[in-house]
């Protein structure tokens, strides 16, 4: 079951808070030894502040497309010192000036980029960017979702990924680097109202379908540590966010069949403005 949204906020649904918060974790130990972290599309910073808590690199630098979206990261990791910049991750000026920001900043430097290059309508100068960073001494972070398997498209997402785009994009990587897959979990809780603490062992989810693929390259990718994320599930609002979904998908499914239809529609009357445009000269 897939929830989309525009941008993950502290009110999303628990269970891709966990996903994105996850994604996070795997790249933590990492960001631990780093003096200088950029985070690419970084939304709301409601998972990144949460997997990250207050210890953070002494810079930080948070990147968005949207100025709100900065505004309210800023927010998330309070009082913690952040720097913010608003950058078209598809202009290659922007990211030369990016570029030129990060290299004054000292190193090490890690960079994520988790679920953004599906929300692009040009991902080559972003991926070539990420490579050259690399190659500078950089740590990259990236991931996509699996989303072949959702069975209504993502309206958010310009581009579709899925095992064989993968290995195009891992074509466009450099060498060496690293794959993980990202899966879901199942579970339960018994409690008298106090904390529990639990370990678990996770049986190889390399053979179930990946929710995302996630990548890394550069000098600590080999450093990047697979984790899980457990948080507590309201039934309650589940039940109300999978009426929402049924609603959604049912309003896509809707829209989508009249593209048509409403394209015959304009076509119509352009050619009716044409006629009588002519019949008044």
């Amino acid at each position: 079951m897939t929830q989309w949204e525009e941008r993950i906020s502290g009110s999303s649904d628990v269970l891709v808070l966990g996903e994105h918060q996850a994604r996070y974790g795997w790249v933590r130990r990492v960001i631990d030894e780093a003096t200088t972290w950029c985070d690419l599309g970084c939304g709301t910073g409601a998972a990144s502040s949460r997997a990250l808590g207050d210890v953070l690199p002494e810079n930080v630098v948070l990147i968005d497309v949207e100025p709100d979206a900065l505004e309210e990261a800023r927010r998330a990791f309070a009082p913690s010192p952040v720097r913010t910049a608003q950058v078209d991750l598809t202009s290659t000026a922007e990211l030369a000036e990016l570029a030129s920001q990060l290299e004054a900043t000292p190193g090490p430097l890690v960079i994520t980029c988790f679920e953004v290059i599906e929300h692009l309508v040009d991902l080559g100068p972003l991926v070539e960017w990420l490579g050259r960073r690399s190659q500078d001494g950089a740590t990259v972070a990236i991931s996509v979702p699996n989303d072949v398997f959702t069975s209504v498209k993502n309206p958010f997402h310009l581009t579709m990924w899925g095992s064989s785009t993968v290995e195009e994009l891992r074509g466009l990587l450099p060498d060496p680097h690293v794959v993980a897959v990202q899966a879901a979990l199942s579970g339960s809780v018994v409690t008298d109202g106090t904390s529990v603490s639990f370990t678990g062992i996770v049986e190889d989810a390399t053979s179930v379908v990946p929710l995302q693929y996630l990548m890394g390259f550069g000098p600590s990718a080999d450093r990047l540590a697979p984790n899980a994320v457990v948080l507590t599930t309201d039934i309650a609002a589940q039940r109300v966010w999978e009426r929402q979904r049924e609603v959604d998908n049912a309003y896509y499914r809707a829209m989508a069949a009249r593209v048509p239809e409403l394209e015959a529609r304009i076509a119509e009357l352009e050619a009716r403005s044409d006629s009588t445009g002519a019949a008044s000269r």
